[in-house]
Formats: structure tokens, C-alpha cells, sequence
């Protein structure tokens, strides 16, 4: 209590929810400011911004408030969940550390802008194809039919807790910032989306010169041709170029003087379908994403109740495990957006939508389609088990590797259900992205296929990690890869056993590396997995794989 100062009222998370408001209304003030004498470089006329809008600024400026009160509500309690203040913890950064804190903070803003960009372009498009949503929500912003700066966050208020709120805390916990960071980032984005709205086509403007997302992108998307394109916000325009709902623009006099954003509505463009955004592309990726934490969560509630068939008792998750839960999280969805930034770009690579393509398969071919499925499976199945069993077992193998990136997984003592893929980035790029894109590529499936594929690849590795040993699970019946062959690979006596995953122990038995195990039961209740180490697997290997 005594060490507790006045200063602490100015404390990073108290800056970092209230400074981003201040630099809200001050850049605001600056562009109207600035458009009541450079009528030159308006994209509409001052006279419209009263005749065209269906909303008075009066309700703009109350319809901000609430939403900024909002989200600084929201701030304070996830600051108060993810630690403590980083006052303190700031003011022991020793010399030698600066240095590297400047690259960890550009990684930071970096992984915060692709999952915010994400988060926002999925809802943003998803709530003009929903004619509900449209119509309730998201048509309170394009009541501005000419933007100006103070309308940036004029929103129906569950669309600025969904989009702006939960979507910028989701970039702080996934990227990892300290609320210090988290007070540069917040404002560039508050600057960001000003400038986006501000109507001002001003030359040597930084943003027009480092972002294709600008002033005049985002004026298209508010014209009543351009409604149905550019998406993207608030920094990049990849998403809109990922999935066909990019519209370039011309940058032209306007007659009775100013600019105007004149879209080019190219015969690419105006093809465009709204149900594209649900096609097997966009399932593809988010399914399996869907499927991971629903199938978790059905087995972390199951585990509560089914103490006499875990592997290990709960008190052991928080006991041996060297990760909490928290950060076990935010690895997994670091992970899972790779995944779907990877997933979009071989989509784009390898071929056009399939949403049209399937609906041509005439009923001669439905009857082979199966059979042709079941192959690109099997494929794909022998494919990302070799691919990861050569991977897992060198990974182990080099003690570089082994310390630096696979020991992350392996943090996981005890294993449990929404861990299975908690790994250190390179390893989740490596072993599960880039060889789920191998398996994609080889097999030649179509993406309406990988949504099953993946979907069951996802299903068996949370399977594989769930740590309980339930009778007739369909996986332990099917598969000797699994829940407890995989938590031998975990335990101390079997690590340098069992690197196949995630279907076959083929390569183990193959490579003398699959150790055999027996169902037992544990002291003090439940079942446990142990390694029967014989002659055999203790010569099975080199002695040189890492423990």
C-alpha cells in the first residue's frame, strides 16, 4: 500500500484506454479543420456531407461516445485479466534489452494488425451479405454515405463491440503486447480509421503513400456502386484481393471543382457474388478452426465429470505442465491464423472457387466422386504423416530445434484437448501448415474436400491430446495412433519414442521407434499409459535424440 504512488493514475493501461480517445477527437478536429478551407481536395462537396448523409453529426458524435465508453469499459477488464500494471515492470528493461524490445514490439504490431485486419473483414463482409444484420446493425455506419472524419466509429453499438472492441482485444492478447505497446497501436488504428474516413485526398498524405487501404479505397465502399467491394480495414487490402472483392478506383476532377474516388467496375468485379464469401474456400478455412475449439471444449467438459478414465489427474495440468492455459491460447490462435492466411493463399494459387464448379458434377459422376475422395484421403493421410514423422522425430534429433522450438510442445507434460496445437510458430508453420498445403497440393482434393479432411485431421489431434481413455472411442478402435500411444511420446520414459502422428504408427515400426504401452490403473483413481521399454525399443535409436 505504501509503495502505491498518485502517478499510478497515469499507469500504462490507464493511457492506453484514454489516449487513443484523445487522439480520436484532436485528429478529427484537425481534418474538419482542414476541409472547411481545401475544397480542392474533397471527394465530395461540404454541401453533401448534410444532404446526402441519413444521420445528423449530433447523434454521430453521441453514437461514438457510447461506443468509446464501451470499449474503454472493455479495456479495463482485459488489462485486469492478462496481469498486472506494467508500470513497474516497465522500469527494470535493463540496456542490454532495449535493443530487442523494439523488434519484439514490431512483431507485435505486426501479428495485432493481420489478426485485426481478419477479424474486421470477416464481419464487415459477412454483415452486408446478412440482410438482417445489414439492415439492424451495420446500416447505422453507411447512413454516412459521405464520410467525415469524426464518423470513423459512428456504429450501431453491438457492431462496435464485435468488430472495433472485441476485435482489438483479440489483437492485443494474440500479438501479446504490453498495454505500454498497446497505447502506440490503438492510436495508430484511431488514425487510422480517421484518416480513412476524412474525405481529404491530400497530397504527400504518409498513409496514401504506405497503404493501398486509404481515404479513397474506403470512400468506394460507401458509394452505392462500390458497397458490395473493399471490405478490408483498417490496414491492408489482402483479404479483398484473397477472396475477389476488390474494386480499384481512379482518382478524378470532379465537376464543379474537387476529386472524386470513381470506381472500375471491371468485369472481374461485377462477377462477384455475395455467397462467394460462404464457398468451400472460406469453409475450408474456418471450419476446421470451429470444429478445434467446439471438439476442445466438448472434452475439457467432459473431463470434469470422468476422473476414472483420465490418464492423469487433473491437479497434474497445473502441477507438471511448464504453460498456463492463458498462453496456451494465444499460441494456438497465432497458430490457427497462419493457418488461414497459408490456407487463402493456396486456395488462390491452385485454382479458382469451386462454389461454381460443384454445382456442374452431373449424377454419372457422383457415384466415382466418392470413390475419388476416398483416394485424395488416403493420399493426403500418407502424405502429412510422413511429412510430420520426419519433422517431429529431426526435431527431437537436433538439440537446437529440440530447445528452441519443438521443447514448446513439449511444455505440455500433460497433455489436454485444446493444446494439441500449441507449438512454437515455426513448428505450427512447419509440421502442420505447410504439410496440411503439401497434403492439399498431392492429393489433388478440391477445397470442399479438405473442409472434411482437415476437419477430421483436427478432430483426431485434439482427440490424440485429450488425455482421456474412453470406451469406444472410434479413434482408439480404428487407430493404435492414439490418446494414449501419443501420451507416451509425452511422458519423460517415451520421448524418444512414437514420433507418428497423426493417423498411422507405420514409420515408428518401421524406424524402431514405436514403443508399445498398457492400460493400467492408476494410483489414487483413473487409468495411466505406461511404456513397456523393451529390449527392443531400448535399442531402437542412436542415443543422440534429445530428452
Amino acid at each position: 500500500a505504501t509503495s502505491t504512488s498518485g502517478m499510478a493514475f497515469l499507469s500504462d493501461e490507464i493511457l492506453a484506454i484514454f489516449v487513443p480517445i484523445v487522439v480520436y477527437w484532436v485528429y478529427s478536429a484537425m481534418y474538419m479543420a482542414l476541409g472547411q478551407s481545401m475544397d480542392k481536395y474533397r471527394l465530395h462537396s461540404r454541401s453533401e456531407e448534410d444532404s446526402k448523409n441519413l444521420v445528423s453529426k449530433r447523434d454521430v458524435v453521441k453514437g461514438v461516445l457510447l461506443q468509446q465508453l464501451v470499449q474503454a469499459a472493455v479495456a479495463a477488464v482485459v488489462f485486469t485479466v492478462t496481469g498486472e500494471s506494467s508500470s513497474t515492470a516497465a522500469a527494470i528493461v535493463t540496456d542490454e534489452q532495449s535493443s530487442s524490445s523494439y523488434l519484439t514490439v514490431a512483431r507485435q504490431f505486426a501479428v495485432a494488425m493481420v489478426v485485426l485486419d481478419g477479424w474486421q473483414y470477416g464481419w464487415h463482409r459477412y454483415m452486408h451479405l446478412n440482410r438482417f444484420l445489414y439492415r439492424h446493425i451495420h446500416s447505422w455506419h453507411h447512413r454516412l454515405v459521405v464520410p467525415y472524419a469524426f464518423g470513423s466509429q459512428y456504429n450501431h453499438p453491438v457492431e462496435g463491440l464485435l468488430l472495433d472492441t472485441l476485435g482489438g482485444a483479440l489483437a492485443f492478447v494474440v500479438s501479446g503486447m504490453s498495454p505500454r505497446a498497446s497505447i502506440f497501436f490503438f492510436s495508430l488504428c484511431t488514425v487510422k480509421g480517421v484518416d480513412d474516413h476524412c474525405g481529404l485526398w491530400l497530397p504527400g498524405n504518409v498513409f496514401h503513400l504506405c497503404f493501398w487501404n486509404n481515404t479513397a479505397y474506403h470512400d468506394v465502399h460507401h458509394q452505392l456502386r462500390g458497397n458490395r467491394f473493399n471490405f478490408s480495414q483498417p490496414f491492408f487490402v489482402t483479404w479483398d484481393k484473397v477472396f475477389g472483392t476488390h474494386l480499384p478506383y481512379v482518382i478524378e476532377d470532379r465537376p464543379g471543382g474537387g476529386l472524386e474516388a470513381r470506381p472500375l467496375l471491371t468485369a472481374a468485379a461485377t462477377s462477384t457474388s455475395g455467397m462467394a464469401f460462404l464457398s468451400d474456400e472460406i469453409l475450408a478455412i474456418f471450419v476446421p478452426i470451429v470444429v478445434y475449439w467446439v471438439y476442445s471444449a466438448m472434452y475439457m467438459a467432459l473431463g470434469q465429470s470422468m476422473d476414472k478414465y483420465r490418464l492423469h489427474s487433473r491437479s497434474e495440468e497445473d502441477s507438471k505442465n511448464l504453460v498456463s492455459k492463458r498462453d496456451v491460447v494465444k499460441g494456438v490462435l497465432l497458430q490457427q491464423l497462419v493457418q488461414a492466411a497459408v490456407a487463402a493463399v493456396v486456395f488462390t494459387v491452385t485454382g479458382e472457387s469451386s462454389s461454381t464448379a460443384a454445382a456442374i458434377v452431373t449424377d454419372e459422376q457422383s457415384s466415382s466422386s466418392y470413390l475419388t475422395v476416398a483416394r485424395q484421403f488416403a493420399v493426403a493421410m500418407v502424405v502429412l504423416d510422413g511429412w510430420q514423422y520426419g519433422w517431429h522425430r529431426y526435431m527431437h534429433l537436433n538439440r537446437f530445434l529440440y530447445r528452441h522450438i519443438h521443447s514448446w510442445h513439449h511444455r505440455l507434460v500433460v497433455p489436454y484437448a485444446f493444446g494439441s496445437q500449441y507449438n512454437h510458430p515455426v513448428e505450427g508453420l512447419l509440421l502442420d501448415t505447410l504439410g496440411g498445403a503439401l497434403a492439399f497440393v498431392v492429393s489433388g482434393m478440391s477445397p470442399r474436400a479438405s473442409i472434411f479432411f482437415f476437419s477430421l485431421c483436427t478432430v483426431k489431434g485434439v482427440d490424440d491430446h485429450c488425455g482421456l481413455w474412453l470406451p469406444g472411442n472410434v479413434f482408439h478402435l480404428c487407430f493404435w495412433n492414439n490418446t494414449a500411444y501419443h501420451d507416451v511420446h509425452h511422458q519423460l520414459r517415451g520421448n524418444r519414442f512414437n514420433f507418428s502422428q497423426p493417423f498411422f504408427v507405420t514409420w515408428d515400426k518401421v524406424f524402431g521407434t514405436h514403443l508399445p504401452y498398457v492400460i493400467e490403473d492408476r494410483p489414487g483413481g483413473g487409468l495411466e499409459a505406461r511404456p513397456l521399454l523393451t529390449a527392443g525399443a531400448k535399442a531402437g535409436h542412436d542415443g543422440k535424440i534429445c530428452k
